[in-house]
Formats: structure tokens, C-alpha cells, sequence
């Protein structure tokens, strides 16, 4: 048997797995010359065509018989965790958890025993920490009456328009989630919906989900905008800058918001379709005060700091993780250092839970093989493809697969996994592809991919947490019919 030519470039790494089927060979069917004792003997010749010394590192895993169906079983396992999550058998934290749990069986079933310390790495802590901090200072803030304040001058411009009320919110949350992170921006927004719809007296639902639909639409469209852009750019930083994202997939963004507005508009029409409400709005503006301004003036000197430096990050490159726990850690020395208990009920625990299950789950089935034999699946298919056709089908396959992928796998892992694969891609001669249009692709693919599921991105889950810890529950089901179609319109 023979491996795939493996490229390699000065002082990088690179690695290629192989699975071989002992039993096949020691049979001596399918390896000529190769019988009796000496069946079980394995040499590996290899051949390059540099001039400069290159090491070599081989680790042979002896793996059961059961680990030739680790990828039918990781999909199979999959599977069964989203439909799981789909019907609301049981809360989708415990599912994750229960997932998480069995894809560490299987990889235990398979000879590899996951430790402690590298299930806590495979939880992104990053992520993790990025999320708590922000939930500590929103909570904080939305004590000083900011959101209520916000939500009745949000009101006073729609006029009492419930259409055009829902274009306002949907416009601002695309425009802070292309400059902040769509993660940050649901933190802040989804409160003051919630806050708003009481005031108005509807059902937030259709407000929370057109929001966080934009908002992965309009963090697509920066660098730092979306997780996954985030990734492409950090892996990517020697091809692809800040200023290239806004450039490629700006007006790309722009042209797939106007149709995925009007499908909101159609389908929730009966929702927004309803008389202008009149509402006396200096008896709404004395109700709603800012109700501690000293508070507010400390906790907007913290937030403005934080979301600038989330916005410097191409500067300065501290990760926006450590930002946003200095920021609350900041924020509560000086706003409530005798009075923690409060501050840490507000923490959505059940979604953090969610999300470190969910990424030990991710990376157990990636270690198992599922999302590399996606990466092998692309392949195949492209280089199928005539040469002069192969560049449009690279982009359209890694495109709409991306989307899909990312719709059920969440985006992050996924990107994480993918970056490689399309570097690989761009560096196969015999397949001769660019690589910044495969960049622009996988980058659609995969934030716009995440409107498709609740699961599918960061922010679909931090808006269901919020409004779930405000008792609205938005289920698996409701979230799918408007994501599908939005994903599908948007790509």
C-alpha cells in the first residue's frame, strides 16, 4: 500500500494519519511476498524530492477491531445527540453532557484514554472565558435600568411600527456584530429585547431570532466579527488580513442581508403585522430612568474599554477572552466588592455546561475521524472535477458544505478543522487552487452556515440561554424553520 504525497514548507509541520488493517496483511491476501512469520513485519520506505534535511516522527497505535467503524460510530453517536436536542427529550445541556460522555467511551473502546487535563483543553477555554466575563458585566450593567432606557428610545424611533421596530433592532445588531463579536453582541442586545417586548407587551421570540440571525450574518463581515473568522484569520494571518475580510465578504454580506430581511418580514408577518401601537412616551421615559448613573458611569468606562480592545485585537493580540474576565473582574472590585452572590446567580451556568459538553464532543469525534473524513471527502471530490472547472467547484463545495456542516456541527471546532484541509487544498500542485477564494468560502460557509441550528453557532446558544433565564424558551424546532430557510437565502 502506498500514502498520499504529503506537501511540506520550511519550519512547519505536517502530519499524515494512516489506517492500516493488520489482519489483511498478515493473512498474506493483499500483500505479495509478504507470508508466514514474517507477515506481521512492516517497513515504511519514504522518498522526497528536498535538498534540505527533513525529520521524520513515526508512532504506531495498535487500535482494536472496532476502531475501523470509528467514524460510522462518531456519526452514528452524533446523530442521535441532535435528534435528542431536536425533540426537547430532555434539556439540551444534559444531552450535550451525556454525548460528551459516550464519544470519550468510544475513544476509550478504541485503546485512547482521554485525560482529565485534555478534556478540559477540548473545552475551549477561550471561548468559555470569553462568555463568563461578558455575562458578568452585562448583568451588572442591566442593573443601572441601561437596557429598559435603550428599549424605549428604540421604541419612540419605530413609532410604534412593530415591522419597522424590528428592522431597527435587526440593523443594529449586524452593525455592532461586524465591529464587536456576534457572541457580545446578543449578550447585550438580547436583554434589552426582552426588556422591550414586555414594555410593548409581545412575544420576544421573533425579535430574539431575526436578531441573532443578523447577527451572524453581519459578524460574517469582519475579521473579528464571528468565531470562525476569527480562527481563519488567526491560522491564516501570513495570507489574509483585517482589511482583506472587510474587502471580500463586506459586500457579500450587504447583498444577502435585503432578501433575508424580507423573509423575516414574510414569516413572522402575522407577529409585526399589527396596528401601531400608541404608546405615552414621557410616562414610558419617567418609568424607564436610568435608575443608578454612578453605576452606570463605572460599568460604561469598563464596557467601552473592553469592546475597544475587543476591537484593537489585530493590534494587540491579546485574546478577547482575557479582555472580557479583566473586565469583569475590574467591574465588580469597583462596583460590588462586598457583593458577589448575586452577580454569580446571574452567570447562564446551564449554557457554559452546554458549550464545554459540546466541545468535548466535537473533539472526541474529530480524534475518532468524522470531521477529517470530511476534509478527505472534499478532496475527492474536487480533484474529480476537470482542471478548468475545479476552482468554482472547490469554492461551491467547500461552501455549501461548510454551511451545512457548520448548521450542525458547531462552526468553531469545525473551522478549526477545516483551515487546514483548505490550506492543503491551495497547496496541492496537481490541483492548482488559490487560496483566498477558498478562504472566502469556508468563511461564508461557515458563519453563515450557523443561522441553520440552534447549535450551530456561539450566538444562537447565548440568545436561547438569555432567553430561556427570562422564560422564554426557544426550542431546537421553532429556531430550525426560520434558520433553514435564512442559511439557504443567505449562502
Amino acid at each position: 500500500f502506498s500514502f498520499s504525497p504529503l506537501s511540506l514548507k520550511s519550519d512547519e509541520e505536517a502530519e499524515l494519519l494512516q489506517t492500516v488493517d493488520v489482519d489483511k496483511y498478515m493473512s498474506g491476501s493483499g500483500c505479495p511476498g509478504i507470508t508466514g512469520d514474517n507477515a506481521a513485519d512492516f517497513f515504511f520506505e519514504v522518498a522526497t524530492n528536498s535538498t534540505a534535511p527533513i525529520g521524520l516522527l513515526f508512532q504506531v497505535d495498535k487500535l482494536p477491531a472496532i476502531a475501523l467503524y470509528r467514524t460510522a460510530l462518531s456519526a452514528v453517536l452524533l446523530v442521535f445527540v441532535y435528534l435528542c436536542i431536536v425533540t426537547d427529550v430532555v434539556h439540551r445541556t444534559l444531552v450535550a453532557m451525556v454525548g460528551a460522555f459516550f464519544s470519550l467511551l468510544l475513544l476509550a473502546t478504541m485503546n485512547y484514554h482521554a485525560s482529565m487535563q485534555t478534556a478540559l483543553v477540548w473545552m475551549d477555554e477561550g471561548t468559555l472565558a470569553l462568555l463568563f466575563g461578558m455575562m458578568i458585566i452585562v448583568n451588572l450593567i442591566s442593573t443601572t435600568g441601561l437596557f429598559e432606557f435603550v428599549a424605549i428610545r428604540a421604541l419612540d424611533m419605530s413609532k410604534g411600527n412593530m415591522g419597522k421596530l424590528m428592522v431597527l433592532l435587526c440593523i443594529a445588531t449586524a452593525v455592532m456584530s461586524a465591529f464587536l463579536d456576534n457572541v457580545t453582541t446578543m449578550l447585550l442586545l438580547a436583554p434589552v429585547t426582552i426588556e422591550l417586548s414586555k414594555v410593548i407587551e409581545m412575544n420576544p421570540i421573533p425579535f430574539l431570532i431575526s436578531e441573532v440571525m443578523f447577527s451572524n450574518i453581519g459578524g460574517t463581515a469582519t475579521m473579528i466579527g464571528d468565531p470562525p473568522n476569527i480562527i481563519i484569520g488567526n491560522m491564516l494571518s501570513d495570507y489574509v488580513g483585517f482589511v482583506d475580510f472587510i474587502l471580500n465578504l463586506a459586500p457579500c454580506i450587504f447583498l444577502a442581508s435585503f432578501p433575508s430581511l424580507f423573509f423575516l418580514k414574510w414569516y413572522y408577518f402575522d407577529d409585526f403585522n399589527v396596528p401601531d401601537k400608541v404608546f405615552d412616551m414621557e410616562a414610558l421615559k419617567k418609568q424607564y430612568p436610568i435608575t443608578d448613573p454612578v453605576l452606570l458611569a463605572k460599568s460604561g468606562i469598563i464596557l467601552s474599554a473592553v469592546l475597544l480592545l475587543f476591537f484593537l485585537h489585530p493590534v494587540h493580540h491579546v485574546d478577547t477572552s482575557w479582555v472580557a474576565c479583566v473586565g469583569a473582574v475590574g467591574l465588580m472590585v469597583i462596583a460590588t466588592p462586598h457583593e458577589l452572590h448575586h452577580v454569580f446567580e446571574s452567570v447562564e451556568w446551564d449554557t457554559l455546561l452546554f458549550f464545554a459538553a459540546l466541545f468535548v464532543m466535537i473533539e472526541a469525534m474529530a480524534t475518532m475521524g468524522l470531521i477529517r473524513s470530511i476534509g478527505e471527502g472534499l478532496s475527492a471530490i474536487i480533484s474529480a472535477a476537470p482542471e478548468d472547472d475545479r476552482l468554482i467547484v472547490a469554492i461551491i463545495v467547500i461552501l455549501w458544505v461548510s454551511s451545512i456542516v457548520s448548521g450542525f456541527l458547531d462552526n468553531i471546532p469545525y473551522t478549526a478543522t477545516m483551515v487546514p484541509v483548505v490550506k492543503l487544498l491551495s497547496e496541492n500542485e496537481g490541483l492548482n487552487l488559490p487560496l483566498k477564494p477558498l478562504v472566502w468560502a469556508l468563511s461564508l460557509g461557515a458563519c453563515l452556515g450557523g443561522n441553520m441550528t440552534l447549535v450551530g453557532a456561539s450566538a444562537n446558544l447565548v440568545t436561547a440561554g438569555t432567553a430561556e433565564h427570562g422564560g422564554h424558551p426557544i426550542s431546537f424546532k421553532d429556531f430550525m424553520k426560520v434558520g433553514t430557510p435564512i442559511t439557504f437565502i443567505s449562502v
